[in-house]
């Protein structure tokens, strides 16, 4: 069945459009107040619905939400169900519309608002019957989720999902990057089995080549002729053309450590291109030996002497021994004996050692006891 698109209508309506003085500086509204278009909102968290609210059943009012839609959660009782409410055109509610688009200032990138499945989720509901049935009046229609088919059309909705954010696709996206009118590739994978190069293109098709004479190693793309240039294994090339450009978002490429922004071709040598889907790709660098080891260091310089043991202390010297007492005079006797020798001083002991030190030297022995010689004198 054909959708029941309507130029939309609303219980409020003006009799004429409104406009300012031409000497005024400021304008009639927002962009971002109007019902679809075009608008202008800073980052990606504006894209996306916050569906709460402080008790339930309620309608969602939440400041937060840049682009909002007209959406009822209920307390989760049969007579209390979620539904969102539509304008009379049916492909718009709240301030979002089918083929809307947003420029989003902190990725430089417009988005464009999508359901592609839409008329199929459409004609799901148009069979319902009772409590699940829609409702519709001049100005609106409202889809609640007491049935599987109210509920998927409501999801559709209620999703705020965007392209190449959190590993979003660009199938799998409500908001999709808007290439323009014109076809762009945004990536693409070669099977060397097989010598096939897919490109895939911003409408979600996939051009297939084929002809290789050998693997691709390499390739350049000039975005100012529109010419994708590819090397052969066997050192020929080929050329691809007819590509046709439009308004993308800039490219940077990084290393992890240098970014060079606004990049408009790249030439990959010796490399496989991976296509990683949401326009981000895996370049495998291929046949690259390994490079040679480094040199040795040199070897530590030696370690310092350790220092001398002290030396140990010398031996105390001996003591000197007595003098002998001397002989008494005899009367003409005979001559008193000489006296006997002192006794040696005892040796000093050895000096004990000091570590790594070197002996004590021997005490020095005691002196030796003067002999008294008496002389006596003989008188006949």
């Amino acid at each position: 069945m054909s959708f029941p698109y309507k130029n939309p209508i609303s219980a409020a309506q003006l009799s004429g459009p409104e406009s300012v003085t031409r000497n005024i500086t400021q304008g009639v509204g927002f962009s971002v107040l109007t019902i679809g278009g075009y608008m202008e909102v800073w980052s990606i968290s504006d894209l996306r619905l916050t569906l709460t609210a402080a008790t339930y059943p309620s309608q969602i009012q939440y400041s937060g939400n840049t682009i909002p839609i007209n959406f009822n959660k209920g307390s989760g009782a049969v007579f209390s169900p979620d539904y969102v409410t539509l304008n009379s055109d049916n492909i718009s509610s709240g301030r979002r519309r089918l083929g809307m688009q947003a420029r989003v200032q902190e990725t430089d990138t417009v988005y464009q608002y999508t359901i592609s499945n839409y008329e199929q989720l459409w004609d799901a509901l148009s069979g319902l019957t009772g409590i699940s049935a829609i409702t519709q009046t001049d100005y609106q229609t409202v889809v609640n989720n007491r049935s599987a088919a109210g509920r998927a059309f409501i999801s559709a909705w209620t999703g705020s999902t965007v392209e190449g954010i959190d590993n979003v696709t660009h199938q799998d996206a409500r908001w999709r990057i808007f290439y323009g009118s014109d076809v762009q590739i945004t990536g693409g994978t070669y099977y060397s089995g097989i010598t096939t190069l897919d490109l895939y293109n911003s409408t979600g098709g996939t051009v297939s080549i084929t002809g290789f004479t050998g693997f691709v190693t390499g390739g350049t793309y000039n975005n100012v002729s529109g010419t994708l240039t590819l090397n052969n294994s066997d050192g020929s090339s080929f050329q691809v053309t007819g590509f046709t450009s439009g308004v993308a978002s800039p490219l940077t490429v990084s290393d992890g450590t240098t970014s060079v922004p606004n990049v408009s071709g790249l030439t990959f040598s010796g490399a496989t291109v991976i296509n990683n889907g949401s326009g981000n790709v895996t370049v495998v660098i291929t046949g690259v030996t390994s490079g040679s080891s480094g040199t040795s260091g040199s070897s530590g310089t030696s370690g310092t002497d350790g220092s001398s043991g002290s030396s140990g202390t010398s031996g105390s010297s001996g003591s000197s021994g007595s003098s002998g007492t001397s002989g008494c005079s005899g009367v003409d006797g005979t001559d008193g004996t000489s006296g006997s020798s002192g006794t040696s001083g005892s040796s000093g002991s050895d000096g004990s050692s000091g570590s790594s030190g070197t002996s004590g030297s021997s005490g020095s022995s005691g002196t030796s006891g003067r002999t008294r010689t008496s002389t006596c004198t003989r008188t006949s």
